[in-house]
C-alpha cells in the first residue's frame, strides 16, 4: 500500500513473529527510533486475533499511538538510568506474552502429522502415523 511517496511497512502475518516486531518498535521507540506506523499496524494486528488480545501487555493495549506508548513509559521512570528501567518495563511484561504464543505455534504445528506421500499401503501408513504420535510422546515436555 503506497501512501504518496511513503510505503507502509510489511507486518508478519505470524502472529509471534509480529509480537517480536511490535517489542523491538517498543524498544526503538523509547530511544528516538522505530516506526510509529509500525507499532501501529502490528498492535493493531494483535488487537485483532482474540488470543493476543487477551495477553498483551496492559500499556500496548492502552497505547494506540507512539505518543501515548511514550507518555505510559515515562510514567515508569525518567531521568538518568531510566532507559533501564523502562526497557525491563516493557521486556518483562512481554516475556510471558511471547513464551505464550510460542506454546500456540508449537501446539498448532503438532496437532496434525506430516503427509508421507512414499507409503501407498494401508499398513505403511499406519506405521508412518504410530512412527509420528510416538515420536510427540518422547519430545512432550512435563
Amino acid at each position: 500500500m503506497c501512501l504518496g511517496d511513503a510505503v507502509a511497512p510489511e507486518i508478519p502475518d505470524d502472529v509471534f513473529e509480529c509480537a517480536i516486531l511490535l517489542r523491538r518498535n517498543i524498544l526503538d521507540l523509547t530511544t528516538k527510533g522505530g516506526s510509529e506506523q509500525e507499532y501501529k499496524l502490528a498492535r493493531v494486528k494483535l488487537m485483532q486475533d482474540g488470543t493476543s488480545k487477551r495477553h498483551l501487555p496492559e500499556f500496548v493495549r492502552h497505547s494506540p499511538d507512539a505518543d501515548s506508548l511514550k507518555m505510559a513509559l515515562s510514567n515508569v521512570a525518567s531521568g538518568e538510568g531510566a532507559w533501564v528501567l523502562r526497557r525491563d518495563h516493557v521486556e518483562e511484561p512481554c516475556k510471558p506474552f511471547l513464551s505464550f504464543l510460542e506454546r500456540a505455534e508449537v501446539l498448532r504445528t503438532r496437532q496434525s502429522p506430516p503427509a508421507f506421500p512414499d507409503m501407498t499401503c494401508r499398513r505403511c501408513r499406519s506405521f508412518g502415523r504410530r512412527l509420528w504420535n510416538g515420536g510427540q510422546r518422547t519430545r512432550t515436555v512435563r
